[in-house]
């Protein structure tokens, strides 16, 4: 599930810098070329614009792209150890999944900031541990479920249930869930995650709820993907909101520029001496003006489906 994971990051980390590589399937494997690698290491290292041979159909190629790869990771401060080209162009999967969960916790868990208010302090958290006890609080606004760490924690469903319902209480009804197995309320999770956030469903759900022994791995990064994921559809729906609001200032200063000129054009028309040009001129300003108002309604409508 790892590997499901690990590909899903992968692809929209290099699909949101319009990379134009192709998505993969499977890290193992379709890493080996070095390309991907490449391109994931520029982009994640701060050269998005990065441009390479996709082809690199020889083993010598394949080593530099993935040699170049890990020396770019490794001068931005990620610590791989034991990991070299080799191991990725001969598709060693042990060694190609620690390296990506390395990766994975460098650049996005160890990036998790989250303020928590405690005794009266405020107190800044980062990585798993801000992750947890975003957690914590999330569930909190719906259910005191005890979320204590990335493993047993989870495994009935009911705290993946209740991070959706604090956030989309709208959308997705806790009640309906707080009696069902823990089998349908994971499926009941997942499947809305996939459809409303893009969150793959990264954990194989009968394994996840008959094992003893649960891949903590595998939960942190289905969970720091759907963390990911909810804050940005929020900070979608509050530029949505704040480009509301800039249309509304336009709307208005339209429609009072509008009953200016109108009045002006009703008292002018009294006046022998208006010439035909400037009365012209303000009826075509005033024709302008509508159709911007039409415009900004249009948009308007627009962003408010958004939100």
């Amino acid at each position: 599930m790892e590997s499901k994971g690990f590909a899903h990051w992968i692809n929209s980390t290099l699909a949101q810098a319009n990379t134009g590589c192709p998505e993969i399937e499977n890290v193992t494997t379709d890493l080996s070329s070095g390309v991907i690698l490449l391109y994931l290491s520029n982009v994640l290292t701060g050269n998005p614009n990065f441009k390479c041979d996709m082809t690199a159909a020889h083993r010598v190629k394949k080593m530099e792209n993935a040699s170049t790869a890990i020396q770019n990771f490794k001068k931005s401060g990620v610590k791989i150890h034991g990991v070299g080209a080799e191991d990725i162009v001969d598709c060693n999967e042990k060694m190609v999944m620690g390296m990506l969960w390395q990766l994975f916790c460098y650049f996005r868990i160890n990036k998790i900031r989250f303020e928590h208010n405690a005794g009266g302090k405020t107190q800044l958290l980062s990585g798993e541990e801000a992750l947890l006890r975003w957690c914590q609080e999330a569930v909190q606004k719906v259910e005191a479920i005890p979320i204590t760490n990335f493993s047993t924690a989870w495994q009935d469903g009911k705290a993946f249930c209740a991070i959706l319902a604090s956030y989309f209480p709208n959308e997705f009804e806790w009640n309906q869930q707080v009696n069902e197995t823990p089998s349908n309320r994971l499926n009941a999770a997942f499947n809305w995650a996939y459809s409303n956030l893009k969150v793959p469903p990264l954990i194989e759900i009968e394994s996840f709820v008959n094992t003893t022994d649960i891949n903590s791995k595998s939960v942190v990064l289905y969970v720091a993907t759907l963390q990911g994921s909810i804050q940005a559809r929020l900070d979608a729906k509050i530029t949505s909101q704040q480009e509301l609001e800039e249309l509304e200032r336009i709307r208005n200063l339209l429609d009072s520029e509008k009953a200016s000129l109108q009045q002006e054009l009703s008292l002018t028309s009294q006046v022998a001496n208006q010439s035909a040009e400037e009365r012209q001129k303000a009826l075509e300003r005033l024709q302008e003006i509508q159709r911007e108002l039409e415009q900004t309604e249009l948009e308007g409508k627009i962003l408010s489906r958004r939100l």
